[in-house]
């Protein structure tokens, strides 16, 4: 194989060097010639001015884009609000891939820290099948569940989500995957960047990342002012891990979310979590790469709903005591005795990747709300 490079005019090369060195601190005091290679490389790959190349280089959380510009967040966000302040259960019904499974997880941290409840269905790959099902909104409808978020599947469960409606259940779905040619379903709230309307600046993110944006809104809207950072990048751990497997472009949000969520794993505080980069083998020493993540914890996530149950994924970042959570996280399963009669609204601890401590201390219009740092 031969790479050929494209050609560029010298002086453009020479502009950006020296306009790269005066805005970007940390270049002043690199050899010239090898800011030189670094800009050639940038703007190969289409950075051509400073301000793009600072966003490649240092991701942060302000690059992020409000979460109401994608359509749907601001409905979803409105009801699962209502859900809290009415102390509704919520049922949150995920893929039983890494995507799905740790879009479970930011979502139903996110609905406790804001004082609400959540439960989760993830259905058995062989039994049951991916999307959405009527039996389970059926389940879930019986038990007095009156709302159903989906994460990183939905969007073509039109069956479902006229089930929904029938029995007066809201669905909120959310997914990342490309709209049929019917559209989309008819839902309380559709949140998927890729539908037909929607101005969202970034359309290349996973599910974990559509729900981690629906949970951004939320925890913006319901906590103070002064936990939206820490709890943001706690979160980015998990987002992290599901962007990488699921293998989409680490441009834009997806960066973001990649390279602060990999330098936050050095220093995870969650035991499932942090038995599962034992087991792993990935050293705390520096920020684990793109490839350990991708063919190291990924696959060992992915096993549980392959070989089993997904579900212990949600069980092996719930459990607190840290000698279980390596056991989980050798296993394959923890939980396959559970029968899947009781799956469509059982309840698992909080999953908290060093999210926060208590979701009690940082309620709605708490005077005294604390967090724990992910350190």
């Amino acid at each position: 194989m031969k790479w050929i490079l494209r050609d560029a005019d010298p002086r453009c090369y020479s502009n950006f060097a020296t306009e790269l060195r005066s805005c970007f601190a940390p270049l002043a005091q690199i050899n010239p010639a090898t800011v030189s290679t670094l800009t050639h490389l940038l703007h190969r790959r289409g950075i051509t001015d400073p301000e793009s190349a600072t966003r490649f280089l240092t991701p942060s959380l302000s690059h992020l884009h409000p979460p109401e510009q994608m359509t749907g967040v601001r409905a979803a966000i409105d009801r699962l609000d209502a859900a809290i302040e009415r102390k509704e259960s919520i049922l949150i019904y995920g893929d039983y891939d890494v995507d799905g499974t740790m879009a479970v997880i930011i979502l139903k941290t996110a609905i406790e820290l804001c004082g609400g409840t959540a439960d989760f269905h993830v259905p058995h790959r062989i039994r049951e099948g991916y999307d959405l099902r009527d039996d389970v909104i059926e389940s879930a409808a019986a038990a007095g569940i009156r709302l159903i978020i989906s994460v990183d599947m939905g969007i073509r469960a039109f069956a479902p989500a006229e089930t929904a409606q029938r029995l007066g259940v809201d669905l909120i779905v959310t997914d990342h995957h490309l709209p049929g040619p019917n559209g989309v379903p008819n839902a309380l709230a559709v949140v998927n960047p890729n539908q037909a309307g929607c101005a969202y600046p970034y359309k290349q993110l996973c599910g974990a990342g559509v729900a981690f944006k629906v949970a951004q809104g939320l925890m913006q809207r319901r906590l103070e002012a002064k936990d939206h950072t820490r709890l943001l990048l706690s979160f980015m751990k998990v987002v992290a891990i599901a962007t990488i497997a699921d293998a989409v472009p680490l441009t834009g949000e997806n960066r973001v979310f990649a390279s602060l969520g990999l330098e936050a794993l050095r220093k995870a505080v969650n035991p499932g979590l942090k038995a599962l980069l034992e087991v792993a083998q990935i050293s705390t020493k520096r920020p684990p790469t793109s490839t350990e993540v991708a063919f190291r914890i990924a696959p060992r996530i992915n096993a549980a709903g392959r070989m089993d149950v997904a579900r212990d994924v949600i069980e092996l970042f719930s459990v607190k005591d840290p000698a279980r959570d390596v056991s989980c996280a050798r296993s394959k399963s923890v939980s396959a005795a559970i029968p899947l009669s009781a799956i469509p609204i059982a309840s698992s601890s909080t999953a908290r990747d060093g999210i926060a401590a208590s979701s009690a201390s940082l309620r709605h219009g708490s005077s005294n709300a604390t967090t724990v740092p992910p350190s």
